[in-house]
């Protein structure tokens, strides 16, 4: 048993990496096999792993985030007229539980540089692929500029949600292009094609988020180059969309503007509504329950003609609705902690390469995708858990524990 037990602990880094990746893969791409499989093994290699490590203050900090996450599921199954409904849609369908929790199990393993340097090739890998199945979905239903069907919503909305993944995924990529300069090149022209891909769903959050992701790593790396290459792109598409036509997406975004007043009165005011007569404790996780409780109120209010929307629009409130104050507590400290526990680490003399493009993209990925966009809108949640088992490998690993 002792010998067993050894060579497990020997090849735990090798299980540890491939369960990372697959679970990885199960978010990115959902297949239910992979999820488990890889959050299994998540789970019992953050056991075999606990001895291996003592937590720093920063470890902590983010292993008390992620239990105030975990603890929000727990009231949502509370609060919820169906508890179970609730609680599969916190733990299986929307994969907030299952992240967190991966995440706690991966905050007590130390990853190496090559480690950390293959899931940054995985993350490459998986950019590109998200890309070529959004070209691809936009082929099948002509969503881009001037097509036939980006005034369909069911068309539209199944084209622009695959549009959050890039936002988590780009900013790695550009970290990377600051750490290993000769690679500059190919992320520019990489991130021109980000720029067109996200100009096409005439999303305005995530080309909010996606300015904001970059403009950190900009900022943080002192590439004022590449600030004017994102600008000037910008603008272009832009002046571009606008000289089309007044009809295609881009202008049609544009000519919206970039103000809230509708979405504030008509969106977020009954959202507050409904959480004040729960006195803040919540309704518990799940879209159905949610838009039940919309079509309730629509129905009550009819001169106020309420749209019954699938979510609050605001991840703050989402959550709230979820899981109360708690919820909304424990969302604004997971955003919190993931961006500033990653830029105070790359602070550390310890950091090696890889770490550094690790923390530095994690930081700009919770900045765009939640900071920014789950301002006015909800991106996936599993992108939630894919953030949340990120930072815990950002922030394991340091020189003097893993030398190269």
């Amino acid at each position: 048993m002792n010998r067993l037990l050894a060579r497990v602990r020997h090849r735990l880094p090798l299980l540890t990496e491939i369960s990372l990746l697959l679970f990885l893969f199960g978010l990115f791409f959902p297949v239910k096999a992979a999820q488990s499989v890889g959050w299994a093994g998540l789970c019992l290699t953050g056991l075999l792993s606990l001895s291996n490590r003592s937590l720093t203050s920063r470890d902590r900090s983010w292993v008390v985030a992620c239990l105030l996450m975990l603890a929000s599921g727990w009231w949502g199954m509370q609060v919820a007229s169906d508890p179970k409904g609730s609680w599969t849609a916190f733990w299986s369908y929307q994969m907030i539980g299952k992240g967190f929790f991966g995440a706690l199990a991966l905050s007590s393993t130390r990853f190496s540089a090559e480690q950390i340097r293959r899931l940054l090739i995985f993350l490459l890998l998986m950019l590109v692929a998200r890309n070529i199945a959004m070209v691809i979905y936009g082929y099948q239903h002509p969503v881009f500029l001037g097509g036939t069907e980006y005034a369909v919503e069911e068309f539209l909305l199944g084209y622009r949600r695959q549009g959050d993944h890039l936002l988590v995924l780009f900013p790695f990529i550009l970290a990377a292009a600051f750490v290993w300069e000769k690679y500059k090149n190919v992320v520019l022209s990489l991130m021109c094609v980000e720029i067109l891909l996200l100009a096409s769903t005439g999303w305005r959050g995530a080309w909010m988020g996606f300015a904001g992701g970059c403009l950190m790593l900009l900022v943080m790396f002192r590439a004022w180059g590449m600030l004017v290459v994102l600008a000037i792109g910008s603008i272009a598409v832009a002046v571009i969309g606008l000289a089309a036509s007044s009809t295609n997406i881009v202008a049609m975004a544009i000519s919206r503007g970039f103000g809230d007043s509708n979405r504030v009165n008509m969106v977020w005011k009954p959202v507050l509504d409904m959480l004040a007569q729960s006195n803040w404790q919540g309704y518990g996780f799940g879209q159905s329950r949610y838009l039940e409780l919309i079509s309730t109120y629509s129905a009550v209010h009819p001169e106020r003609a309420i749209p019954v929307l699938g979510d609050a629009h605001n991840m703050i409130l989402n959550f709230a609705m979820a899981a109360g104050w708690l919820g909304a507590f424990a969302f604004v400290v997971t955003l919190v902690c993931g961006m500033v526990l990653c830029l105070l680490r790359l602070r550390d003399k310890t950091v090696f390469p890889e770490q550094t493009i690790l923390l530095a993209g994690t930081a700009a990925a919770w900045l765009a995708t939640y900071g920014l966009l789950g301002l006015t809108d909800q991106p996936h949640y599993n992108n939630l858990a894919v953030l949340a088992v990120l930072t815990s490998v950002a922030l394991a690993s340091s020189r003097t524990e893993l030398r190269r």
